[in-house]
């Protein structure tokens, strides 16, 4: 016998089924010419570098859950954010001054008195105070004197603490930021954040009479002057 030819069909998994053909013609002298066809069922293994499409599938899947599991970590982040940024809101309005107007019946305890003054005057000038007698008495009382510099008293008819500043003048015509401010039994006078001044203050502080602006009660009687210029901002607190 003799073989005159042969052709291998091949197929690869997931195309219609195509069987490994072998065609062999085979012929002898004797016999003529005959044709045998022979179905083989081998089949081309499955490539190793494509994926099937479930398994394909499946790492889309994965790649969207990741996604979806990044969006929400950034969401909470931003959650956690907010969250942090409200606790800050929240510990500066807990902090903040809340102005009274009134330091009545705060004993010997601390407060704060602040305000912005613009002024060219320079005389004994009236400020700011709650004081009813121009005496010795229960009185608090902030004034500026000739030369432009601050004088704060605390009294309780017993305990007197007069504080005259230094260093800074506020009656060169420019907006100077002014504390006083009691803390720890000190009396001190800031001027444009810098300290002025300080002296100790026992004053004892009980009912006093409403606050009163650029006027006090010694005004005309030891040479107190009506203010001229402009007071803005007061914050008076404890």
């Amino acid at each position: 016998m003799i073989q005159v030819g042969t052709t291998v069909l091949l197929r690869r998994p997931g195309t219609s089924r195509v069987a490994l053909l072998a065609f062999a013609v085979i012929g002898s002298a004797a016999q003529g010419c005959g044709q045998v066809v022979t179905e083989v069922g081998a089949e081309l293994p499955p490539s190793s570098n494509p994926q099937p499409s479930s398994m394909a599938d499946a790492d889309v899947d994965a790649g969207v859950d990741a996604d979806a599991d990044a969006a929400a970590d950034a969401d909470a982040a931003v959650d956690a954010d907010a969250d942090s940024a409200a606790d800050a809101d929240a510990g500066v309005d807990a902090d903040a001054q809340v102005c009274t107007d009134d330091l009545s019946n705060i004993g010997t305890g601390d407060f704060r008195v602040s305000f912005v003054v613009t002024t060219t005057q320079s005389q004994f000038a009236a400020l700011v105070n709650q004081r009813a007698v121009c005496v010795h008495a229960v009185y608090w009382d902030i004034r500026m004197t000739p030369g432009g510099l601050l004088a704060a008293e605390t009294d309780d008819g017993t305990n007197w603490t007069p504080l005259t500043s230094t260093g800074a003048r506020i009656n060169d015509g420019r907006p100077h930021d002014v504390l006083i401010q009691r803390a720890a039994g000190a009396l001190t006078v800031y001027v444009d954040g810098a300290a002025s001044g300080s002296a100790p203050s026992v004053s004892r502080l009980g009912q006093l009479p409403p606050l009163r602006m650029g006027t006090d009660v010694c005004t005309g009687t030891d040479g107190t002057m009506s203010f001229a210029g402009t007071l803005t901002s007061l914050c008076v607190s404890k």
